[in-house]
């Protein structure tokens, strides 16, 4: 599991994760890559370390192996460290998740050649901006500078509307974007 950095909206289901594991699950630890923040906070609400979470600290520019993927970590445009992750497969397939962001971070930063990028579009519109978070439409031209095949887009803030959010980003990006919901699958190809 990787979790991009310590905001509770993105980690705290752990909580919980870390009870099934304990108590009902028959199955070893359960490795998740997280900057050190994540796991104090975890440890801290949790009461202590939990065996059946193998922890492994990841930074900017680190890199991890999962069976036969191969993750690269760059640190974004978000207060507290926040790490993007690009995972490629062994077929030379791609997918680029920009975690949480502002407009000063690209998904290029990732590398090119991305065959889906998941791009967070929390923001209507730029103006008034309280967090460094993107809008549909700059989700858009992070993925099309990046010269991503795919983008969708995810962690739309509450009150977005996705209609608008998916016609701007696909605008911007110069192809259909779509959005994500819950139990989706994409299959990504070299």
């Amino acid at each position: 599991m990787v979790v991009s950095h310590r905001h509770v909206d993105h980690w705290v289901d752990l909580l919980g994760l870390h009870v099934a594991l304990r108590h009902y699950a028959e199955r070893g630890p359960l490795r998740i890559l997280a900057p050190a923040e994540v796991r104090t906070d975890c440890e801290l609400l949790a009461g202590g370390t939990d065996p059946e979470l193998d922890w492994v600290v990841v930074a900017d520019r680190s890199t991890a192996t999962v069976g036969r993927l191969e993750l690269r970590f760059a640190r974004t445009d978000h207060p507290p460290e926040t790490l993007a992750v690009r995972i490629d497969g062994p077929d030379g397939a791609s997918i680029g998740y920009s975690a949480d962001t502002g407009p000063g971070w690209s998904l290029s930063e990732l590398g090119p050649g991305l065959g889906l990028a998941l791009c967070e579009a929390t923001l209507a519109t730029p103006e008034g901006r309280r967090y460094q978070h993107l809008t549909a439409q700059e989700a858009g031209v992070s993925a099309r500078a990046a010269g991503a095949r795919r983008l969708v887009l995810t962690h739309l803030g509450p009150g977005v509307d996705p209609d608008e959010s998916r016609r701007v980003a696909t605008a911007a990006f110069g192809a259909d974007a779509e959005i994500a919901h819950i139990d989706d699958r994409y299959e990504v190809h070299p």
